[in-house]
């Protein structure tokens, strides 16, 4: 298992593939105020100790692997960001992770669970919780399309 203190050095990078920036707790909050409910765990736990940012291959253009800042993933969820894909997501989808184009990796915290999946409404389970996704990320940046 890959260990997340790994990313730590990329914080504050300015170009790359790998870039994360550090999340105010206040906007973590704020994200749950507006959303109605806590985020799941273990991206709850991402934000605090790591943040957000791209987790990316560099070979490839067409991926963005954006670990989507909780303040974008709100408005995300409500279908007010211009990133949103045009059908919306499936209530209860909460995208957090955005693979590119109008792809996106989904946490569904009304079920009680932190498992991914992918945006389409499938029960294709890409990670068992967000902790496993970056993990697996760092492993082979697109591994999700093989599954």
């Amino acid at each position: 298992m890959h260990n997340l203190n790994e990313l730590k050095r990329f914080i504050g990078c300015e170009s790359g593939a790998k870039r994360l920036f550090p999340v105010k707790t206040t906007d973590v909050t704020q994200a749950e105020l507006e959303l109605g409910f806590e985020l799941p765990a273990t991206l709850k736990d991402f934000y605090i100790q790591i943040g957000y940012g791209w987790l990316g291959p560099k070979s490839r253009s067409d991926v963005s692997n954006l670990i989507v800042h909780p303040l974008d993933l709100v408005d995300l969820h409500k279908g007010e960001s211009e990133f949103s894909p045009p059908e919306g997501f499936i209530e209860g989808d909460l995208p957090v992770f955005h693979c590119g184009g109008y792809r996106f990796l989904v946490m569904r915290p009304n079920s009680g669970s932190q498992t991914i999946y992918y945006d389409d409404g499938s029960s294709r389970v890409i990670a068992e919780n967000f902790t496993d996704l970056i993990c697996n990320l760092a492993n082979h940046p697109t591994f999700y399309e093989c599954i």
